[in-house]
């Protein structure tokens, strides 16, 4: 094959680069949290899953200053293991453990011998349900283990985050699951399996990728190295890119482990790479405790002139963690880009740390512009998830001074209060906002409606509900909803009406109501997708808010075209 004879016309020269690949992957280790030093680490043997497999992780309790979406890894080793920590050490992983909250099981053959293909696949299920939720899942083989991966493994690794195969071989010509890999050696049919599987062209350097899905890649070194080198070098190249988990209905609920279709691909925020400041703020704004907030800053905007930088605050889901909603809602990965900060807040309150409340919330954002003069006034918005989400479009109407825009992904409208309707009557029509609201067809529609109880009579959907109320903010007549024959999608009638497909496989559904010139509302429907966030989403909120500023003294909404 011309691919895989060109990919070994090139291990000769990969081999003259050794010292100097060695080098750099001290560096590496710096970033892969591999530095020297002992780590506790805590061990225990996995029962109930028809092997000896024993579960290696830190001796210590999570703080909020430790990464959420933490590595879990499998390791298939050379022969039958005795002592667990031998291999954790001889693949150097103590201190990434310890660094990432890394867990790691070493997993013994089935018969205690040799890997067989039905045996130890019914161990490697056992195991995935015992995880119960996976989302960044990787796969580590050396030997008669990477053999195993090959053969059995990578047929079955849809919810597999990457793999690192060190030796070993392939049978035949299989038909593996799409997913990241990095091959260590020199056998051309593991690395011909793998490149097939990712639908991978060269790309340089020994990356192979695939064009249209930039995740989808594979990683070939025959350079003679240790096992812990591989591993440094495999973070930086797989590992660190993406982790991998279902959200086609809602990945919270569980993993389904005899799966249906690769699990979604998403990029794993990798701060110091984006070369992003992460600052843990703990501070009592209002006199009724602390409260707990992260901020995130592009390094090359410390300096940046007196209010010439956007801020986006972001709200995590109902009781999820406070640094969820960074980390996967692709924000971050847009402040490096497109020049803005970020504030992600524990809005909630949880442990030893004060709820925010709205009021607590402006209290933050006030702080934070006394703090960074660098912000600019004008440019604030507001993004969050479910609960979040509907706190989101809460602060739209009852904070609209305060932000120019939000966008709610999988939340609508929190409630009916005397407060919001208040607001309404207020403001209905003289102060308006920019709104985007997205949502998974799996978890909620625009036309859905609530059928009528005992206590209750029938309404419309918390989807819908949210945009009439924003509507009525901002004087906008929008017309009938929850009418399928208007669109089968959104139920109204709508402008700039478009279906895109995504890098995902996905079909986003677009559409967007108008007062006059302004599309002050939009909508986003995203098929088939469930209760969670999506990256691909965040870049449509950004587009959209961007073009919208409120004028710090008039309080009056700009739209800059």
């Amino acid at each position: 094959m011309v691919i895989i004879s060109a990919i070994f016309a090139g291990i000769n020269y990969l081999n003259m680069k050794h010292r100097i690949l060695s080098a750099a992957l001290v560096v590496l280790a710096a970033l892969a949290g591999l530095q020297a030093g002992a780590q506790t680490l805590k061990t225990e043997q996995v029962d109930g899953v028809g092997a000896k497999v024993w579960r290696i992780t830190a001796d210590r309790p999570a703080t909020y200053a430790d990464r959420t979406v933490n590595p879990t890894y499998f390791i298939y080793y050379s022969s039958a293991v005795t002592d667990p920590m031998s291999v954790v050490r001889n693949f150097g992983m103590e201190r990434h453990i310890d660094s990432y909250l890394a867990t790691v099981y070493v997993i013994n053959p089935a018969n205690g011998k040799s890997y067989s293909s039905s045996a130890d696949l019914e161990v490697f299920y056992k195991l995935e349900e015992k995880l119960r939720v996976i989302n960044n899942l990787k796969l580590i083989g050396k030997g008669a283990g990477a053999t195993f991966i090959n053969n059995v493994l990578s047929l079955h690794a849809e919810a597999v985050a990457g793999i690192l195969t060190i030796g070993g071989s392939v049978n035949g010509k299989l038909k593996p699951v799409v997913v990241p890999a990095y091959c260590a050696g020199r056998n051309k049919a593991v690395v011909d399996h793998y490149v097939r599987a990712n639908h991978a062209l060269e790309a340089g350097g020994g990356v192979w990728k695939n064009p249209l899905h930039q995740l989808e890649r594979v990683y070939i070194n025959g350079s003679p190295m240790s096992d812990a080198e591989f591993f440094i070098d495999a973070w930086d190249k797989i590992f660190s890119q993406n982790y991998r988990f279902n959200n086609y209905t809602t990945w919270y609920n569980g993993t389904d482990v005899r799966h249906t279709q690769p699990y979604e691909l998403v990029t794993y925020v990798m701060f110091d790479k984006l070369h992003i400041r992460r600052s843990i703020v703990e501070e009592n704004l209002l006199g009724w405790g602390d409260f707990l907030w992260y901020e995130y800053i592009p390094e090359n905007l410390l300096d940046a002139a007196k209010a010439s930088i956007p801020l986006v605050v972001l709200l995590h889901g109902n009781t999820n963690d406070p640094r969820t909603q960074a980390e996967t809602s692709g924000f971050v990965e847009l402040a490096a880009s497109k020049h803005f900060m970020v504030a992600e807040l524990e809005w909630q309150g949880r442990d030893d740390y004060a709820s925010m409340g709205l009021d607590g919330i402006e209290a933050v954002v006030r702080r934070l512009m006394e703090k960074y003069p660098l912000i600019d006034p004008a440019r604030i918005y507001v993004s969050g998830l479910s609960a979040g989400g509907m706190n989101t479009t809460n602060l739209c109407l009852l904070k609209t001074s305060l932000f120019a825009g939000g966008a709610s992904m999988a939340g609508g409208l929190m409630g009916s209060s005397a407060q919001i309707d208040e607001q309404l009557r207020r403001y209905n029509g003289r102060m308006e906002v920019a709104y985007m609201i997205c949502s998974g067809t799996n978890d909620g529609k625009f036309t859905d409606t609530v059928a009528a109880t005992d206590d209750r009579p029938a309404s419309k959907g918390w989807l819908v509900n949210a945009v009439e109320a924003v509507a009525k903010l901002n004087g906008m007549e929008i017309g009938e909803t929850c009418n399928p024959s208007l669109d089968p999608m959104f139920g109204m009638a709508v402008r700039d009406r478009r279906t895109v497909s995504t890098m995902d496989d996905l079909k986003m559904h677009e559409g967007t109501l108008y007062k006059g010139d302004k599309p002050l509302v939009r909508m986003i429907a995203l098929e088939p997708y469930g209760h969670w966030n999506y990256k691909g989403a965040a870049a449509e909120m950004w587009e959209f808010l961007r073009h919208y500023s409120r004028d710090p003294k008039t309080k009056q909404l700009v739209y800059h075209q």
